[in-house]
């Protein structure tokens, strides 16, 4: 997992979000006048920023993350994930179908980019892999690197926990996970 350094000037911060957000008219949906507020809030967390940006072409940068207000002074990392997860992710995830949301949360298992192959194996129990895919990258949930795909690395931060409150459905991902790689395994020894 790469680590990525926050970006210490606040044009550096603007710029990761209007990067992400990709339009012709980016710097005039950033208000110049709520710039820090958005350093500040979002702690100057790359991976929160590039999602931020990625959910601005659909959605108002107030219908994100509210009016404008001032950032909490020694905001902790878990209270950070928190804002961050209420502010943008539950945003990301809302109007998921039941299944998307539960093959979201499964996905938080692979820590690594995954085969198609290895996408069907951990969901196709719950409806059609492809369709529930669409969902999820339309939402900007889950990447797509050339032939492989992965769980944005922030929605992995919150899922992946989650989904360790439920033994049972931790237990089932992770299994589905197994027996995918050592049928993998089997079939190149």
């Amino acid at each position: 997992t790469a680590v990525l350094e926050p970006p210490g000037d606040t044009a550096d911060v603007i710029g990761i979000v209007a990067e992400a957000l990709g339009t012709a008219d980016a710097a005039s949906r950033l208000p110049e006048a709520r710039h820090e507020e958005i350093a500040q809030r979002f702690g100057r967390n790359p991976r929160a920023l590039r999602l931020l940006g990625h959910l601005m072409r659909h959605y108002a940068l107030d219908e994100l993350i509210g009016q404008p207000q001032a950032a909490a002074e020694g905001l902790s990392l878990e209270d950070l994930a928190k804002e961050i997860e209420r502010s943008l992710l539950t945003r990301a995830r809302e109007g998921l179908s039941n299944s998307a949301a539960e093959f979201l949360r499964d996905l938080s298992v692979l820590p690594e980019p995954a085969p198609m192959g290895l996408l069907e194996a951990l969901g196709s129990h719950l409806g059609k892999v492809p369709s529930l895919l669409g969902e999820l990258q339309e939402r900007f949930l889950v990447e797509q690197k050339r032939a492989l795909r992965q769980v944005h690395p922030l929605v992995r931060e919150v899922e992946l926990p989650r989904l360790a409150r439920d033994p049972k459905a931790s237990g089932a991902a992770h299994r589905r996970a197994g027996a995918w790689h050592a049928a993998a395994l089997a079939h190149a020894v």
